[in-house]
């Protein structure tokens, strides 16, 4: 039995389409970690996985990075914004993922 963590955006459009996979690995031995922020963790409790929450702070630095592009260099430019954000909460989470000690990360 595998131990993995998965990390991924917290909201709804990210975790319902992974239910399944984390499901079938589940059923196949795998101990699961899943990474969220209050709000979002009963998906991943109802269903059996232990849970960790992200580096306080999490909810409002999303919140602070959501745009609705008006032109393809807003969304260019958007996309380059949210890599920078998603690299910078993986650095701040990196010592939280490295606790629960995972085999392998699974990241949406």
């Amino acid at each position: 039995m595998s131990r993995a963590a998965f990390l991924c955006v917290p909201h709804y459009g990210h975790i319902i389409p992974n239910i399944e996979l984390l499901l079938e690995l589940k059923k196949q031995g795998e101990e699961i970690i899943c990474f969220s922020i209050d709000g979002y963790t009963d998906i991943f409790t109802k269903n059996g996985f232990e849970t960790c929450e992200y580096e306080a702070g999490f909810r409002e630095e999303l919140q602070n990075n959501r745009h609705s592009p008006k032109s393809i260099a807003d969304f260019i430019m958007m996309i380059v914004n949210f890599i920078s954000f998603f690299h910078s909460i993986a650095k701040k989470n990196f010592e939280r993922v490295k606790e629960v000690n995972p085999d392998y990360i699974i990241y949406d």
